[in-house]
């Protein structure tokens, strides 16, 4: 039980660890350009929230901040007719 509960503590350490790594690296991304990395943590977050969901995505005429987002039901799902 106590070997268990070492191994747990260890993977927990290891997970912040890891979590607070990656949050140094976006935020040295973000400092260097603020625009495109908002955009990329955008478009993830759209990725874990809705993972079944096609999305269509169109850049604009501008720059990062101009772009055309569709999101489509999946396919296979129920259609309201």
């Amino acid at each position: 039980m106590i070997e268990t509960a070492r191994a747990f503590k260890d993977q927990k350490i290891m997970e912040a660890e890891g979590d607070a790594l990656a949050f140094t690296l976006r935020e040295k991304e973000y400092h260097r350009a603020p625009d495109l990395t908002r955009f990329r943590l955008h478009i993830e977050a759209l990725e874990e929230i809705l993972p079944a969901t096609q999305k269509i995505l169109r850049p604009g005429a501008g720059d990062v901040k101009d772009f055309d987002l569709w999101l489509l039901q999946p396919f296979g799902g129920k259609r309201n007719q």
